[in-house]
């Protein structure tokens, strides 16, 4: 049986993982766990990609969003070992 986390790539899996080890964040808090030279327009791109596939949501504060796992950390190394 496939879920939406068998479907993400290696740098979706990444930011899921980094998200899940956060609880929640801002896109500059997940970006600050990546590799230096790691752009805001990609950090953006990947989070709205995970948003698309539910495996994230958000909610506005003030001006920025704050992002959250929709599934547990757990399910993501499980669906890893699966590929």
């Amino acid at each position: 049986m496939s879920t939406p986390l068998d479907q993400l790539s290696r740098r979706e899996r990444e930011f899921y993982q980094i998200l899940c080890s956060l609880g929640e964040a801002t896109a500059l808090n997940i970006q600050d766990k990546l590799p230096a030279g790691t752009k805001n327009s990609a950090t953006r791109k990947i989070l709205t990609a995970l948003l698309k596939k539910g495996v994230i949501n958000r909610r506005k504060e003030g001006r920025q969003y704050i992002y959250l796992p929709e599934a547990t950390g757990d399910d993501v190394g499980k669906s890893a070992l699966h590929q």
